[in-house]
């Protein structure tokens, strides 16, 4: 619905001529760009409409487009502009209200400006010093550049907060005093070396976190992720026993960080030796390879960076890979262990070790191994005969480790290493994978519940070596126990030719256009899967890929059975498809290089859901079980079966509230059971609700919505005051306070009911344990208003506020509830309350 502003300025009117250049080249004010002109595009005039309740005079509205000032609407409310195609609007009303477009394509005759309560601007950062995403430890200097849209420099206003913050874990430190604004939108650090040291102090990847606000009152929150480089480490190649005389200079040999796209490459010297410098925390994977007399001589391994480190790295032919001769050995001093933890650690090695079993009986291509002393590499391998004509090998394997959970969830120095290779008659690598244990709570493949990774398998593709006879396949796995020789890690693996399995289950993406917004959202919750109740729909289809192995190149998909399973119980909740691939709800693809079946598993109206409708809904999360069936001609059916990791379950929220806000096409309701519960139990304390979760999750302009327990409900009713839009009512309060502050008696007592009122709502919610949290308004500037940044909260917490008159207070008084250290003032909470629930 749109709104008119006053009688004469509902829109910014487009001027019969173009636009002057002087407004295009940036016509000063805060935000703007350092005086950088305006790219054109195709620059198209354009009508700008406002949209979204407010009852307030906009004259004196700054507009920006693409991050560049270019004027204030006037006494009509008017403002020629010039729009590029591919341009961005902003318009700002003091510090309160913002409205955002982004084009996307040719410039329409008018756009509809969506005005919200709240002003963020967007914003990132880049580090001046980083190359390549890795800041050294030792740098002499530190930037930090805060960039608009476009890259153009914001002009920031005092006392942004700067934030290092650990990005697997969490930890955090402040080091705001530490910068200082300069121009072009930069933070110039004041004490390089201390901040550094901090950085490097969080041993995992870093994120500079910056909070602040423009020059024009607009605040953001950008975040930048970089690696702290402080670490060398020096290889020196060796020749293997099996050929001695093996030359080990010009090797080339890379280190590549796993989980991150850092790869450092270097060629060896005439001794054999590399070394790599300015090296990040991580877990890095040695792989390097020469070649003599036909034989292939590999350099591998996986190594653990926390320190400096000296490394001999062995060149190893297929026949030192037989002996069990090891990838490398560590030259460096042993990791120093505090007396009290080593003792924990060892009581915990007697009450628990790995309780991993090898896949099959010794023999046939199958091996294991177990961790043991400290630092020391123990290595299997084996050998399988593969017959000629076989197209494909198959590779199982599982990893069990007793540093899970606790070790591996506090990212400890005990981060035990292992490995699995699988070579060909040469030596060439035909697969390779290393790990540290720390790092599968966040890359594949990642710890489940017990501390193992369950069975894994791959196919190998061995067609080339099996065409004119048999191949022999080396398989090659190893365990290190890292820091000490306590609570190790199981490595069990096993190579033979291919039988039909399902090797994964990967989930798609979800979409993040915003239908109820003014522009796209990052998406924060990718394993939300929303499931109607019988008899309806979803809006938005998502599918699940099931990747085959060992499925022969004659044999064809034949049967594809789908089920959703609860978590809770383990039982069945529907079948969602049951039969042969229909290219709809089931395709098999074959095409790129992939061998998988690809099924949807939401509902359509030719296919509605079969889930029964209860209360509560029928379980927490759910995961999706998978049965493939493949017929070769001449042969018996082949099947595989394997379920889906687990995923959290949205459901409808209960029917019982009343709404407010525009709404997602794919509705915005979605909550998960614990949520459903506490909105059957609770649902009388809340205010009418915009929104809890969009569908499958999908952010539809509330980023912390993930997991179907916040709730964002309009303020509590009270008085004369509008029952519509958020917007609204902030306008309204915005209003009534300026009356107030003028005399006004029936203005104070409005407000002061209104205050009343929100408390009195909030309170029995923060009186419940299970609530973490309520978000509420700062309060901004507004054009033609006198409050001060900070008035809303100021008022609903403290009952007043200071400006430059003087203090302005209404009778309530401060707020003394016990629990009201969980409110909290929140930016883009000025026209709704934010209810964070703790259901755990």
């Amino acid at each position: 619905m749109k709104h008119t502003l006053t009688s004469n300025t509902a829109r910014i009117r487009a001027a019969t001529a173009l636009v002057a250049s002087a407004l295009l080249a940036g016509c000063g004010g805060g935000g703007g760009s350092d005086g950088d002109p305006l790219p054109q595009g195709t620059p198209t005039v354009a009508n700008l409409v406002f949209d979204g309740g407010v009852e307030f005079d906009l004259l004196g509205a700054r507009v920006y487009v693409d991050d560049v000032f270019v004027g204030f609407t006037g006494a009509g409310g008017e403002l020629p502009i010039q729009v590029p195609n591919d341009g961005f609007v902003r318009v700002l009303a003091g510090t309160s209200f913002q409205g955002e477009v982004e084009m996307d394509g040719a410039v329409p005759g008018a756009l509809v400006i969506p005005m919200r309560g709240d002003v963020e601007r967007f914003a990132r950062v880049a580090i001046a010093q980083a190359n390549d995403g890795v800041l050294n430890a030792d740098a002499s200097a530190l930037t930090l550049r805060i960039l608009g849209r476009k890259d153009r420099a914001v002009a920031l206003a005092p006392a942004p907060q700067v934030v290092l913050r650990d990005k697997l874990n969490g930890d955090q430190v402040d080091v705001s005093t530490f910068f200082a604004i300069a121009s072009g939108g930069r933070l110039n650090c004041t004490a390089p070396a201390f901040v550094l040291s901090d950085a490097a102090f969080l041993t995992n990847d870093v994120e500079f976190v910056v909070r602040g606000a423009d020059v024009d009152g607009a605040t953001f929150e950008s975040v930048q992720s970089v690696l702290i480089g402080q670490h060398d480490v020096r290889l020196e190649l060796e020749s293997p026993p099996s050929f001695p005389g093996l030359p080990v200079n010009g090797v080339q040999v890379a280190l590549t960080r796993i989980g991150s796209d850092l790869t450092r490459t270097g060629t060896s010297n005439g001794a054999g030796v590399l070394v790599f410098d300015n090296l990040p925390n991580g877990t890095y994977e040695i792989s390097g390879a020469t070649s003599a007399a036909g034989d292939t001589f590999t350099a591998s391994g996986a190594l653990f960076v926390n320190r400096d480190l000296e490394v001999q790295v062995n060149l190893l032919g297929i026949d030192d890979v037989a002996a069990g001769v090891p990838a490398f050995e560590l030259q460096t001093t042993p990791i120093q262990v505090a007396s009290s933890i080593e003792d924990q650690r060892q009581l915990l090695d007697q009450q628990r070790s790995a309780q991993g079993a090898p896949i099959g009986p010794a023999g046939n291509g199958t091996i294991s191994v177990l961790a043991a002393a400290e630092d020391q590499i123990v290595s299997a391998s084996a050998q399988a005969t593969i017959p000629q004509g076989t197209a494909k090998a198959q590779l199982e394997y599982e990893v069990d480790t007793a540093e899970f959970p606790d070790f591996v969830q506090e990212q400890s120095e005990f981060n035990d290493n292992w490995t699995v290779k699988v070579l060909a008659p040469s030596g060439a690598a035909l697969f390779s994978i290393a790990r540290n244990v720390n790092q599968q709570l966040f890359i594949e493949p990642l710890w489940n519940e017990t501390g193992t990774t369950g069975l894994i398998v791959r196919d190998i593709d061995v067609s080339a070596l099996t065409a004119t006879g048999d191949a022999v396949l080396t398989l090659s796995i190893s365990a290190t126990n890292i820091g000490d020789s306590a609570l190790p890690t199981f490595v069990s693996a096993r190579i033979a030719p291919s039988t039909l399995r399902i090797a994964n289950i990967e989930r798609d993406t979800v979409d993040r256009i915003v239908n109820c917004g003014n522009h796209a959202k990052p998406q924060n919750n990718q394993d939300g899967f929303s499931i109607p109740f019988a008899g309806d729909v979803n809006v938005r289809q998502r599918e699940l890929s099931a990747e085959l192995v060992g499925r022969a190149a004659d044999a064809d998909v034949t049967n594809v059975r789908v089920e959703v399973l609860s978590v809770d119980t383990g039982a069945p909740l529907a079948t969602l498809f049951d039969g042969a691939p229909d290219d709809d709800f089931v395709t098999h693809v074959t095409t790129g290089g992939d061998d998988k079946v690809v099924v949807r598993v939401t509902n359509t109206s030719e296919r509605p859901s079969q889930v029964a409708g209860s209360s509560p809904p029928a379980s927490q999360e759910v995961r999706y079980r998978i049965t493939v069936e493949a017929v070769a001609p001449g042969s018996s059916p082949q099947s595989a079966t394997r379920e889906s990791a687990d995923f959290l379950a949205l459901w409808r929220m209960p029917d019982l509230f009343t709404r407010t806000g525009c709404r997602d096409e794919g509705q915005d309701d979605w909550c998960s059971r614990a949520a459903s519960i506490w909105l059957e139990d609770n649902g009388a304390l809340l205010s009418a609700i915009n929104d809890i979760s969009g569908e499958h999750a999908r952010n539809t302009g509330h980023a912390t919505h993930g997991e179907g327990t916040d709730i964002d409900m309009r303020q509590y009713a009270s008085g004369t005051f509008p029952t519509g839009s958020g917007g609204q009512i902030y306008a309204h309060l915005a209003g009534k306070v300026r009356d107030a502050m003028n005399g006004d008696a029936a203005a104070t007592a409005e407000v002061d009911a209104w205050v009343l009122a929100q408390r009195s709502g909030i309170e029995p919610l923060i009186a419940l344990a299970t609530v973490e949290e309520v978000l509420i308004g700062i309060g901004g500037t507004l054009p033609g208003h006198p409050m001060p940044d900070g008035w809303l909260k100021d008022l609903l917490r403290d009952g007043e506020f200071d400006h430059a008159g003087g203090t302005f207070s209404i009778p309530a008084g401060a707020w003394t509830h016990a629990n009201v250290s969980k409110v909290i003032p929140t930016g883009g909470h000025n026209d709704h309350h934010h209810v964070t629930l703790d259901l755990d």
